[in-house]
């Protein structure tokens, strides 16, 4: 009885430290058309990210990032000069962030862009392996409280 409370407790323990990953996460749908680089901004849950900053870096010109907010459906749209390699990073609620790479021209879709890779930072304990390695230290009592009630009681034949 008690192993089982521990194993209910140990559980429990796991789902509310899992909590933050259920939480919603900022997403963006880039690409290039004509002179301009075409974005929505929207969330894992599909609602639009209206009003959120965007910020526009042009990596092969010179100047400093451009800063704007979405429109009231998420999208924006920003000037860019083909052939360009561009980096556009979108802030929202609850501190979300995601960043995307893209050259401007003809047809061009943006891609995620890795801090580290890019050679901005290092980057940060990905979400999968922090909730991972709460979810294996979650485990760890109820399997010592099982090592040591074998130990306490009798074989059984």
């Amino acid at each position: 009885m008690i192993r089982r409370a521990l194993v209910l407790v140990a559980l429990c323990g796991a789902l509310l430290a899992a909590a933050p990953a259920f939480a919603h996460g900022l997403l963006m749908k880039l690409r290039s058309e004509g002179g301009a680089l075409v974005g929505e901004l929207y969330y894992s849950n599909g609602t639009r990210a209206a009003q959120e900053w965007v910020e526009v870096t042009d990596l092969d010109g010179s100047g400093s990032p451009a800063q704007f907010r979405t429109g009231p459906q998420g999208g924006f749209r920003h000037p860019a000069i083909a052939g360009h390699r561009y980096s556009v990073k979108a802030f929202g609620e609850e501190g979300h962030e995601i960043t995307m790479a893209i050259t401007a021209g003809e047809a061009r879709r943006g891609t995620m862009q890795d801090e580290a890779v890019a050679g901005k930072g290092e980057a940060g304990i990905p979400a999968w392996a922090l909730v991972g390695g709460v979810l294996l230290l979650s485990v760890a009592p109820a399997l010592w409280f099982r090592r040591r009630d074998r130990r306490a009681s009798p074989e059984r034949g």
